[in-house]
């Protein structure tokens, strides 16, 4: 719109130029009639002479010709599409000096601003679980072996089953002889909270012997439980440092083994592990780091192995167990970790018993290559009337080399005493328990990332026969030696074992 002016008004001035120069040539002589008064004087500069003709008539050809083609460029205006506005600064500099060019920018913005926004996304349904799986780790392990017993067993009897078959003594997690067993299969999801994000949990599901046998003693407990390792909220509360509070079912902080192979030196469980102390508990537990040397656990508890108190297995009360773990980081080579938990319903006779368990754990890493550990465990349950006090003591130690990434050796020893036979349930015909010693060698081949093998001879020995063999002339023998072979896949943040 703008040039179509521009050229009308270029069209307007050369028509006024044309009239201008048309009455030039018409009074650029001196009339004919025209007469000097009398008395003047004629000036001295001489009249300028008149136009020819000629010129004039080129001038106004020349300005026609101009008229024409303006008006040519005005139909092609005209007759063009019309083109977006746009906005062009103009040419002059601010009060600080700035050219108008670079206010450009500035100006267009109310005509961006003008531009209609987007409707608004439809909400995504899976929101909400991703906020609750964002930050989560999967966690898994496939542990299989195969296991034979020197003794050739045909009787005994295990968690695993009430009748006597082919299994081997003391060996909760790795029971099954001469075949391929599978001795768990674990699947999960753990959230660890932070201060961006207060909450937390651990869900974690298993199946195999080792799930069987962790949960087989479970009292009362619902029989969906047996595949439920772990499963806990977690809250870190802005106390101080932070304060990390844990709700649900999760695995004894007592002792120096856990229950996934892999996390061990060996790969058969210690008589520590299995007999004298817990496997799990639930309720209620409280975890503050005080500095990086020092750091205290506080939890209450149903008691040993218990989700729930159930009346009809002979717990008849709803005391609550309680317990400490202190852990004190000496140095970067050394820590040492102390245990302790009590509280009533220790048995299934009288659940007044009050039953307490002292765990202690030193670790040492001398450097790359050596690591030491040592495990002590004592438990009691007080006497009441007409029952006796019992109590159970061990120690363990263990070694471990580690010769490369790839390959590494462990060996373990330990002793345990049960004098009553209150943890093991052996004892002979004047209700003494056996004294048990046992000496384990592993060998530890880590073929890729996730894939570890093991090899590992044991041997066990009792001051009490009550190992089975298979001769009909000497069913049972006060020792045993086996073999194992394990393959762990392993998806878990850090592998490398404890």
């Amino acid at each position: 719109m703008k040039n179509v002016i521009r050229v009308r008004a270029v069209i307007v001035a050369l028509a006024l130029g044309i009239a201008a120069l048309v009455s030039a040539a018409q009074t650029g002589a001196t009339p004919p009639s025209s007469q000097v008064r009398p008395g003047a004087e004629e000036t001295s500069n001489p009249p300028a002479p008149a136009q020819s003709d000629a010129a004039v008539m080129q001038r106004l050809t020349e300005l026609e010709q101009e008229v024409e083609r303006l008006r040519d460029e005005l139909r092609a205006v005209k007759t063009a599409p019309a083109a977006a506005p746009t906005l062009r600064p103009a040419v002059y500099a601010l009060p600080d000096g700035t050219p108008a060019a670079a206010a450009a920018p500035a100006a267009a913005a109310p005509a961006q601003a003008a531009t209609p926004t987007p409707a608004p996304a439809k909400p995504d349904p899976l929101a909400g679980l991703a906020s609750v799986l964002g930050g989560a780790t999967v966690v898994g392990l496939v542990d299989g072996y195969y296991g034979y017993n020197f003794n050739h067993p045909t009787e005994g009897t295990t968690a695993l089953s009430p009748a006597p078959g082919n299994f081997t003594s003391l060996q909760l997690f790795t029971p099954r002889n001469n075949q391929f067993a599978l001795n768990l299969v674990e699947l999960g999801l753990v959230k660890t909270p932070d201060a961006d994000n207060r909450l937390g949990y651990k869900a974690i599901f298993g199946f195999g012997d080792a799930m069987q046998q962790v949960n087989v003693v479970s009292g009362g407990d619902p029989t969906f439980l047996q595949y439920l390792k772990e499963a806990y909220f977690s809250y870190l509360a802005p106390v101080g440092k932070g304060l990390t509070i844990n709700v649900g079912k999760f695995v004894t902080p007592n002792g120096a083994e856990v229950i996934e192979s892999n996390a061990n030196w060996n790969y058969s469980r210690s008589l520590l592990f299995n007999y004298a102390i817990p496997f799990y508990h639930y309720g209620i537990q409280a975890q503050y780091t005080f500095n990086p040397k020092f750091s205290m656990t506080g939890y209450v508890v149903n008691g040993w192995n218990d989700v729930v108190h159930d009346p009809s297995t002979g717990y008849h009360n709803s005391g609550k167990t309680g317990g400490l773990t202190f852990v004190w980081t000496a140095t970067k080579k050394l820590t040492v970790t102390e245990n302790w938990m009590g509280g009533p319903g220790a048995t299934q006779l009288d659940g007044s018993h009050w039953r307490n368990l002292f765990d202690t754990v030193i670790a040492y890493n001398l450097n790359s290559k050596w690591s030491f550990q040592l495990n002590g465990d004592y438990g009691r349950v007080e006497a009441t009337s007409p029952i006796q006090p019992v109590d159970w003591w061990g120690a363990a130690g263990y070694v471990k080399y580690q010769f490369n990434p790839k390959y590494a050796f462990a060996g373990r020893y330990e002793y345990y005493n049960d004098p009553q036979g209150y943890t093991t349930g052996i004892f002979d015909a004047n209700g003494v328990g056996p004294h048990i010693q046992e000496f384990t060698a592993t060998f530890e081949r880590r073929i890729a990332t996730h894939l570890i093998t093991r090899l590992e001879y044991r041997h066990d020995a009792s001051n009490q026969a009550f190992f089975p063999e298979g001769k009909a002339s000497n069913p049972l023998v006060s020792g045993q030696n086996t073999m194992a072979v394990g393959m762990m896949f392993v998806l878990e943040p850090s592998e490398a074992p404890k």
